[in-house]
């Protein structure tokens, strides 16, 4: 079955038996997708259609393929031949809503035309706007349903205070609430705020549902948008509770309702073409739509286990379109699984986590069946980890929310291999559209960093563990990433890190960090040295310069015991380190001697005073891949290395590139090039970046 963007390329070939000129005919397909039977399209739709759009072609039949919920699962998409496109879209959405019998209330429909039909200024980037449109927040939980729980009213519902813009060349849709010359006397400028949605952040369907006196249109998110507070002359990142809506983060779908009576619906129907140009699939359907004035409560489940709580939140931070669909009925299926299946439920709900983060709708039941049916046996995630890395929890904090992930490998460190993993969590700060933080403009992200500042210095809790801050290495820090630790034992976040080293002369916070992130390097464990093995020396250096900063020596001996137990041959020619409160590199010295274990410390190295005496290792030397450039080819070329040389190696390449597209092998050799010969990549926090 053809795509969009395939038929939109394609050329018209069939013509109908008809005197008119070729040039008035168009091909189109249309497209109904959450069907429960074929039927139902033949006797009420094609049948029924006006004499000028006629069927050219069999129809292609799909079933349990592609888009599904439930029953209602069978695709259907028919080409058809017309003669008079300019009323297309009006006479085959009533043909269909008209007839449509009611077991197909869930139908989409969706017109497929080629590009060159819209109008030229569907092409461009020009910019849409649409003042004192009415929008809803909340979710979809099928099809055709929409549940709403946030109204963005302007104060006092006046609607004229909304507007969408569409910047089609910034590929950015702007929801925004305006103020007036009455609001600036209003100390509560909570409400004064815009929504910024990227084009990447929505799913690739828009629905529409159109009536005599209004056109609705669905936007179903992939990632939360962000936030920017306005006030006069200013505009600054905002957080959740700055719109007036602390649960803005649960929203997953935007519903804007257009007035037809107050705009035009040919500028509606323009923006929905430059919505297609740009990728997207235009879908129509009979919208119903309900709404609840409160949050759904989220579903706390009785049990001691903290993973099964752990990973059941990881499902329930999705959002609206989780929530809105955990009813009674299945707060006691998931109970009654959780007794069932104790020792699989903790992967269940990761697994299913993982699948519906993806889904702009699903039906939940179904879903977790099939994800159930799918976990068939007893898993244990941490016997597929290799040795030198930990399972870690991890949490995002956005503006508006926090989000907890599946666990995931990550190296370990020296903390993590001290105390286990089981009581810390990595914490992830993120922009709601998941990148990194970043502002130029002075102050913009106050309101973030007041939220920030509150979780670092109360921490956070989850069922029934609090997690208090713990530290970062200098690479985690520039990665927005933080490890929290949940006290317990009499050990706490305080007294790791006194445990680690002697860190009372740093007065400098910023150095106390950079001390103790040396503890969180990711690094493997190698060998224990003897303290009387150990000798630190001086650097060298003149008037100017450290020629040996960060550099010491360690013995071959030494050396060889440290590559056997990473399992490396031949023996690198150097390590890079973390050893007590000490950093660097150390290089192999024969002058230290064959049979002794010897390691060279420079004062340049030493950083803090630890009782550690571990070896880890961040890195080894090691052979590199040599990249083919222009300098290198020169120089080759330069040398007598014929040009049909390079010239055959450019074609191997490009035919295992297009090869990668067909070939299902090839593309998983190409994705496991770099990675390790356990085939999992992990998280890993490296220091040189």
């Amino acid at each position: 079955m053809a795509t969009a963007a395939e038929y939109s390329e394609e050329t018209s070939q069939s013509k109908p038996d008809s005197p008119v000129h070729e040039e008035e005919y168009e091909h189109v397909r249309i497209r109904f997708q959450y069907l429960k039977s074929t039927r139902s399209v033949k006797d009420c739709f094609v049948g029924r259609l006006p004499k000028y759009i006629n069927p050219c072609k069999d129809e292609d039949i799909l079933k349990g393929e592609g888009n599904s919920y439930s029953i209602y699962n069978v695709t259907y998409d028919q080409e058809f031949i017309i003669s008079r496109p300019l009323s297309l879209e009006k006479d085959v959405c009533n043909e269909w809503f008209s007839n449509r019998p009611p077991s197909e209330d869930m139908a989409w429909m969706e017109i497929i035309r080629k590009k060159r039909s819209y109008p030229k200024s569907a092409k461009y980037g020009m910019k849409f706007s649409f003042r004192g449109v009415r929008i809803v927040g909340g979710s979809m939980t099928s099809p055709n349903t929409f549940v709403g729980h946030w109204k963005l009213l302007a104060t006092n519902d006046r609607y004229e205070h909304m507007e969408v813009s569409v910047q089609a060349e910034s590929l950015k849709v702007n929801i925004e609430k305006h103020f007036d010359i009455d609001d600036l006397f209003d100390t509560n400028d909570v409400f004064h705020f815009k929504l910024e949605v990227a084009f990447e952040s929505l799913h690739d369907t828009i629905i529409v549902h159109k009536t005599s006196t209004c056109l609705v249109m669905v936007l179903n998110l992939k990632s939360s948008p962000k936030i920017y507070k306005q006030t006069p002359g200013r505009t600054v990142t905002a957080i959740g509770i700055q719109t007036g809506f602390e649960n803005v983060g649960c929203v997953n779908t935007y519903c804007i309702e257009f007035d037809l009576c107050r705009h035009e619906l040919t500028e509606i129907e323009l923006l929905l073409a430059r919505f297609i140009f740009c990728g997207f699939h235009v879908a129509y359907a009979n919208l119903k739509t309900t709404f609840v004035n409160s949050a759904c409560p989220a579903i706390a489940l009785a049990t001691d286990d903290f993973e099964v709580a752990y990973a059941w939140q990881c499902v329930q931070s999705i959002g609206y379109k989780v929530t809105d669909q955990l009813s009674p009925e299945i707060k006691r299926y998931i109970e009654q699984l959780c007794r069932e299946k104790a020792s699989q439920i903790a992967q269940i709900f990761y697994n299913l986590a993982v699948r519906l983060i993806e889904k702009p709708f699903f039906f939940f039941r179904e879903e977790l069946d099939l994800i159930i049916q799918r976990t068939t046996k007893t898993v244990n995630a941490k016997k597929d980890v290799p040795s030198h890395c930990s399972l870690a929890a991890r949490v995002m904090l956005t503006p508006t929310k926090l989000i907890y992930l599946p666990k995931e490998p990550v190296f370990q460190n020296r903390i993590l291999r001290q105390y286990g993993e089981d009581y810390f969590i990595k914490v992830l700060i993120r922009d709601d559209d998941f990148e990194k933080l970043s502002n130029v403009q002075s102050r913009a992200l106050d309101n973030i960093l007041d939220r920030m500042k509150e979780i670092f210095k109360e921490g956070f809790n989850i069922h029934d563990r609090h997690y208090e801050f713990l530290g970062c290495s200098n690479c985690q820090l520039r990665e927005h990433s933080f490890w929290f630790f949940h006290p317990h034992d009499d050990i706490n976040a305080q007294g790791i890190r006194k445990s680690s080293g002697d860190l009372s002369s740093e007065m400098c916070i910023a150095s106390y960090i950079s001390r103790f992130g040396l503890c969180f390097s990711s690094t493997q464990r190698t060998v224990d040295v003897d303290k009387d093995c150990v000798e630190y020396i001086k650097d060298v250096t003149n008037d100017k310069y450290c020629f040996t900063d960060g550099i010491g020596c360690i013995s071959p001996h030494l050396a060889k015991r440290v590559a056997k137990e990473l399992h490396i041959y031949p023996v690198p020619s150097a390590f890079q380190i973390r050893f007590g409160g000490c950093k660097g590199v150390v290089a192999q010295n024969p002058a230290l001697g064959n049979e002794k274990d010897a390691l060279c410390i420079r004062s340049s190295m030493k950083k803090f005073e630890s009782d550690s005496r571990n070896l880890e290792i961040l890195e080894v030397t090691r052979p590199g891949r040599l990249h083919l450039n222009r300098q290198v080819i020169m120089l080759l070329s330069g040398l007598g290395v014929p040009d049909h040389v390079f010239l055959n190696l450019q074609e191997e390449i490009l035919i295992d590139m297009a090869e990668m597209l067909l070939d299902d092998e090839k593309a998983l050799s190409a994705l496991l090039e770099d990675t390790d010969s356990t085939r999992q990549r992990a998280n890993y926090d490296g220091y040189f970046r």
